[in-house]
């Protein structure tokens, strides 16, 4: 593809650990030592409670998800300590927030499945996402999360573009596939630096500066904070 094809393009990006980074170990870490319960059963008891509200898919308010949680577990925080326990946990990947602001495309779409808490963190914390972006559709927004297909189609009906002018981007493999099962054109994403060369082969970036190589951050699924897929 070329730069002049790649400018009628719509870029279509994720956002937990393409452009955040994070490690669900530091939740545990501030969470755990204040529940009455003991370790297996609050990681257990908490993961219950975020499938069972539909955190995800705004089943829940974030206020609601921490009196659950607190009722559940005795961790005795206020809203403001919860969603801050619950959320920090991200980092910023500068070189791929370099990389989207710099490629040529036609609109830039952040497609995230997130939760009230994390999304009020995050706007707090990286303002200069939401400034990057022309759309921001998040599941507890929309109703839906990766890999439905609804998401992809509220994407669709949002841009107004066919799909095979979306460009997806994603960490995990099932949400790639799911786009590309719609016509999307879809990138598994590994590290920054070959995203970047995925940008090239499509005409999206034409400087060869170095974004650096940051890579995908495994979660263990002893850290996980739910045990419903990736949630983010």
């Amino acid at each position: 593809m070329s730069v002049s094809d790649a400018v009628n393009k719509v870029l279509v990006s994720d956002l937990g650990q393409v452009i955040l980074p994070f490690d669900t170990a530091r939740v545990w870490s501030a969470l755990l030592p204040l529940s009455r319960l003991p370790e297996a059963a609050t990681r257990s008891t908490v993961q219950q409670i975020v499938r069972e509200t539909g955190l995800g898919r705004g089943g829940v308010t974030g206020a609601e998800f921490h009196r659950r949680v607190a009722a559940a577990t005795g961790i005795d925080l206020d809203y403001a300590g919860f969603r801050n326990a619950w959320s920090d946990m991200f980092e910023l990947n500068q070189g791929v927030l370099r990389l989207i602001r710099e490629i040529s495309c036609a609109r830039r779409v952040l497609l995230s499945n997130t939760n009230a808490l994390h999304w009020e963190f995050i706007t707090q914390k990286f303002p200069e996402i939401l400034e990057l972006f022309d759309d921001l559709c998040v599941s507890h927004e929309i109703g839906s999360e990766k890999p439905d297909p609804e998401i992809y189609a509220w994407v669709e009906r949002l841009t107004g573009a066919a799909p095979q002018a979306h460009l997806f981007v994603d960490d995990i493999p099932i949400y790639v596939e799911a786009a590309r099962s719609r016509g999307w054109d879809a990138v598994l994403f590994t590290g920054t630096r070959m995203f970047a060369n995925d940008l090239r082969t499509r005409g999206f970036l034409v400087t060869d500066d170095d974004f650096g190589d940051a890579c995908v951050r495994v979660t263990e699924s002893s850290q996980a904070l739910w045990d419903t897929g990736p949630g983010r």
